[in-house]
């Protein structure tokens, strides 16, 4: 299964495979957050995750701080998950290009940057949400250069990642709903069909998954 990446998909490659992020620049972070302004957020959710190559080290452990000499020290807010979180994008910042400073030894971070689908708060929605999010991505890939196209491709999978062995994703197919069970991950793979949303098709999972991804 090929997961996709906001980088491959937005045309970020240097970003990938993770990159050490002891310290980075301003202006690697904001051009991912830029090139993805255009997405309907309320289809597609990007993602931005620092993480630590120690174990022991959890993303609460973790702090970044855009040292900027003009606007002042400012830490960023990171999820559970080590994702980013209302990453400030400002001409000024732009201009000065501060550094981005962890507290973690360098070396000892890696930044992956991911696109997916926003995980819904409710056990069971409409499956067109699924339909919208592919559709939405697949939009971008192909309003970007050629190239992303033929690198990239169209997006048919959304990935339910729930890192529970025993989760489950109940989905509509054209003889009636059908229950898929994870995978040892805790991964349900889903194969989407346009043409499932129009009766108004529910999914429904067993717990929340921690994140949608999407794939080919």
């Amino acid at each position: 299964m090929r997961i996709l990446s906001v980088v491959a998909a937005l045309a970020l490659a240097p970003l990938l495979p993770a990159q050490e992020v002891g310290k980075l620049p301003y202006k690697m972070l904001d051009e991912i957050f830029q090139k993805t302004s255009g997405l309907d957020r309320s289809k597609v959710a990007v993602r931005v995750v620092i993480s630590s190559k120690n174990s022991a080290v959890k993303p609460g452990d973790i702090t970044l701080t855009i040292d900027s000499k003009t606007a002042g020290a400012a830490k960023l807010a990171l999820g559970p998950d080590g994702s980013i979180r209302d990453f400030p994008q400002n001409e000024a910042l732009r201009k000065e290009n501060p550094f981005i400073v962890s507290n973690q030894p360098k070396g000892t971070l890696n930044m992956t940057a991911d696109v997916g689908l926003p995980v819904p708060a409710e056990k069971s929605f409409p499956y067109q949400r699924l339909v919208d999010g592919l559709t939405e991505l697949n939009a971008a890939i192909k309003k970007q250069a050629g190239v992303l196209g033929v690198f990239v491709g169209a997006a048919t999978k959304v990935n339910f990642q729930f890192g529970d062995p025993k989760a489950t994703v109940t989905v509509p197919t054209k003889s009636g709903p059908t229950t898929l069970k994870a995978d040892a991950q805790g991964n349900v793979s889903v194969l989407i069909d346009a043409t499932l949303a129009k009766s108004d098709a529910q999914v429904t999972v067993s717990e929340r998954p921690k994140w949608l991804g999407l794939a080919k």
